[in-house]
């Protein structure tokens, strides 16, 4: 029916704001930014993201420093495997540190 065309319509549009746009434009070029100076420093992402999504978004220091972890899962994931496939993976090391850093993270996300 008209009306029902006229709901979604309306859904469409609030869905695609400019205010919601202007979000993901800001956080497109945040992880943009940071994944370059990365890839041409070697800094680690998360050095870059947590400032600038407290400085440039509504988000608190907690909310960008777990929406920035969880960000970097599905890149840290791919980059691991990547780096194994090519043997850049010292075995001999990574579980225990990957163990360590676990608990590290573990640790200090219950006391941050």
């Amino acid at each position: 029916s008209n009306k029902e065309t006229e709901a979604e319509e309306e859904a469409a549009a609030q869905y695609l704001s400019a205010e919601r746009i202007q979000r993901l434009a800001m956080s497109g070029t945040i992880g943009l930014g940071s994944g370059f100076l990365a890839g041409l420093f070697g800094v680690g992402g998360g050095a870059v993201v947590v400032p600038a999504l407290s400085v440039a978004t509504e988000l608190t220091h907690y909310q960008a420093l777990g929406t920035s972890l969880m960000a970097m899962t599905l890149p840290a994931f791919v980059g691991t495997v990547t780096h194994y496939q090519r043997g850049n993976v010292a075995m001999r090391v990574a579980p225990a540190l990957a163990a360590g850093a676990f608990a590290g993270a573990y640790l200090g996300g219950k006391l941050g």
